[in-house]
């Protein structure tokens, strides 16, 4: 999904937004694995998901892999992308 360098960054940002609002580093720390929990367990998922879509061998699944991505309708694609793509701080 190409989210690596993406999600780096993101991840600075919380993090420090997070030590500048908690004297305690812990807390800091603390806070920002619990605001990042959710999406990083869900892009994970998306990509492994894609990566084993992505790799199948069998011809009977690959043609209704791409039968089923095609009928998919576009609001359905850019509703599970929002949350990859969207970024929201601590504030």
């Amino acid at each position: 999904m190409g989210q690596g360098a993406c999600q780096a960054i993101e991840d600075a940002r919380i993090l420090a937004e997070y030590l500048n609002k908690y004297e305690n580093i812990t807390q800091a720390f603390a806070n920002y694995n619990a605001h990042r929990k959710e999406k990083v367990n869900t892009i994970s998922k998306q990509s492994w998901n894609i990566g084993k879509m992505a790799q199948m061998n069998n011809r009977f699944l690959i043609s209704l892999r791409n039968k089923l991505l095609k009928l998919t309708p576009p609001v359905m694609i850019q509703k599970q992308a929002h949350h990859v793509y969207n970024f929201e701080t601590t504030k």
